[in-house]
């Protein structure tokens, strides 16, 4: 497998968030309102800057950039990867990342194999939020974990998702759900 730009300092140093790029899914099919989106994002960013060294996020608009620019407030490690400057949304990443900031990664990839390596080069993987290319995310970390023999963590806070993942899913991979800072703060603390 290829992964060439994802630089690993330490055990458990990178962080992946994935999520909607459409931020309303969360407002019409969870309880979280719009009023605490922002504050959560902020609390979470603020307490896992201090947990993990590095941040990897595709920079398209929605969670995953709103956690990144709350992040890099506390940690100014945020690795931005974008595909090829062929594919779709290209212009939009770009200017993401350099209004924000980010440290921008080129890459020649397309939007799959972005996807892909982004989630499998990760160490954990935070879930804020569901769409159809998160299960596609969640599916790439059975992969790397089965194939590639990688020790990849699924943490999901329940606070941005409808449900908890299928029993059929769960069955293949380890999966942390949490419902507060506070569950997520006992959960590290037993690493």
């Amino acid at each position: 497998m290829q992964s060439i730009g994802f630089k690993k300092t330490s055990i458990k140093s990178t962080l992946v968030v994935i999520g909607p790029s459409d931020i309303n899914k969360l407002f019409l099919f969870t309880s979280i309102t719009k009023q605490k989106y922002l504050r959560t994002i902020d609390s979470l960013a603020k307490y896992l800057s201090t947990k993990f060294e590095q941040l990897y996020i595709i920079p398209d608009d929605g969670v995953f950039l709103d956690f990144a620019i709350s992040f890099k407030k506390y940690n100014s490690n945020v690795c931005a990867y974008l595909p090829n400057n062929h594919e779709l949304k290209y212009k939009l990443l770009e200017e993401n990342t350099k209004k924000h900031h980010l440290n921008i990664k080129y890459t020649d990839w397309n939007w799959m194999k972005l996807n892909n390596l982004v989630v499998r080069n990760a160490d954990t993987v935070l879930c804020l939020g569901y769409s159809s290319g998160v299960f596609i995310e969640i599916g790439n970390i059975k992969i790397a974990r089965m194939w590639e023999n990688k020790d990849i963590s699924l943490i999901i806070d329940t606070r941005f998702v409808s449900s908890l993942l299928p029993k059929e899913l769960a069955f293949d991979l380890p999966i942390i759900y949490y419902s507060s800072l506070q569950e997520l703060k006992k959960h590290f603390e037993k690493l």
